[in-house]
């Protein structure tokens, strides 16, 4: 759910918080490392 690697779906997911280093956020640390 959280690693379709889209752009703006990281942005939006960013925008929401979920990328602000949450313990199981090891999809979401990816993805937030895709956005740099």
């Amino acid at each position: 759910m959280y690693g379709g690697g889209s752009a703006a779906a990281n942005n939006l997911m960013n925008m929401m918080g979920f990328t602000t280093g949450k313990p199981k956020g090891r999809v979401l640390t990816k993805t937030s490392d895709d956005i740099n």
